[in-house]
């Protein structure tokens, strides 16, 4: 097998969680996460949603944002307020898109779909930002022999071994 015939594979990102809001389940009278990215998901992806005001005299809402692998691990990455709402009234729609990229970070923003204001709010996530950085330099790197072991994978680049147990 010559240099030519070995192709490195493709590597893509997924989301490591389901990424969602936390919502008032009025079916089941409880708190609950309404996922807006499912776990696995190739990134980037991007998602959009409407939420409505609950009271007639609301000015403005608040979003929480969560990533979960089910319901057993829910982790809050924080609060997004959206507001003041000009003409506050029950049933008043504010469209939520989130954006999540390839480097982990995630976008919130929310946009009042009469006046046409906006908000925006960025999260990191730095664990998904690392192995993006992985990815970026592997794909950089051109491989000139491969050995592999039940236990290990060498590669040999020119005349620095990289290992990858």
């Amino acid at each position: 097998m010559g240099e030519a015939d070995f192709a490195l594979p493709k590597v893509f990102q997924v989301s490591g969680y389901d990424l969602g809001m936390r919502i008032w389940d009025k079916r089941l009278g409880k708190r609950g996460i309404q996922v807006l990215i499912p776990r696995n998901t190739m990134l980037p992806a991007t998602h959009s949603t409407k939420f409505y005001t609950t009271r007639d005299d609301q000015q403005r809402i608040v979003f929480e944002l969560v990533q979960c692998k089910g319901e057993e691990k829910e982790v809050s990455l924080g609060n997004f307020a959206f507001g003041p709402i000009q003409n506050p009234r029950k049933n008043y729609p504010v469209e939520l898109t989130i954006v999540y990229d390839a480097e982990g970070m995630v976008k919130v923003t929310a946009r009042d779909l009469q006046t046409g204001q906006k908000m925006d709010q960025v999260w990191e996530d730095k664990d998904q930002k690392q192995m993006s950085q992985i990815a970026f330099w592997q794909e950089r790197i051109q491989y000139k022999k491969v050995f592999i072991s039940p236990l290990f994978c060498y590669y040999w680049y020119g005349m620095m071994p990289l290992l990858f147990f």
